[in-house]
This record gives C-alpha cells, sequence and structure tokens, in this order.
C-alpha cells in the first residue's frame, strides 16, 4: 500500500484529470474516529495570499479524488460543458459566503 506523509500533502498540486491546474493542497481535515479525511482544502494564490488567507478555498471530498502521487493530486473533471472558471465561481462564492459570515460576527459584536 503505497503511503504519503501528511507534511508531503501540504503543498501538493491539484488538478484536474485534463490537467487543468486548480490549486495546491493547504490544509486537511480529518475525522478523528473513524481515522478518515473529511476534505482537503485548496487555494490558488501566492504564498504571500495563502498566509494572508486573501485568496478563496476549494473544499475537496475524498470521492473527488482521483489519484494521489508524491508529484500531484488529481480530481474530477468539472461537468461536462462547464470550464475552468467554475472553480473560480466556486471560489468567489465561498469567499463571499465567508464575507457575509464575517460581516454578521461584526455586526452582531457591534450590538
Amino acid at each position: 500500500m503505497p503511503k504519503i506523509p501528511a507534511k508531503e500533502l501540504i503543498g501538493l498540486p491539484v488538478e484536474t484529470q485534463h490537467n487543468v491546474h486548480v490549486g495546491k493542497v493547504i490544509d486537511i481535515e480529518i475525522d478523528v474516529d473513524r481515522h478518515s479525511v473529511l476534505k482537503y482544502v485548496v487555494a490558488s494564490g501566492t504564498v504571500v495570499q495563502q498566509l494572508l488567507k486573501d485568496q478563496p478555498r476549494l473544499f475537496i471530498d475524498p470521492t473527488q479524488v482521483v489519484s494521489i502521487t508524491a508529484e500531484k493530486m488529481i480530481v474530477v473533471d468539472l461537468e461536462s460543458g462547464e470550464t475552468v472558471n467554475a472553480f473560480e465561481e466556486i471560489a468567489e462564492k465561498s469567499a463571499a459566503q465567508t464575507q457575509r459570515g464575517v460581516a454578521a460576527v461584526e455586526k452582531s459584536e457591534t450590538e
């Protein structure tokens, strides 16, 4: 059984089955009771943007992963007819939801 240490997963490039670059793995969420991966957190952007958390993140379910090697993670392609912009749209929606959540928290703290 092939193995990859968690520290090598962080920073691993993520591509679709048709070689469309999605981003890099920046975190992994683990179910400690079941000893399994819940999701891979993937971000695109520069290291500075990642450190500043200034870019949207994608959450990849393990069922969406086609393969993982020491070189890259390959995830399922977008649905037929979609383009790589669909990933960007998902990321933008995720960022907008995060911003709304932050705004709601800030509003409740000032009340």
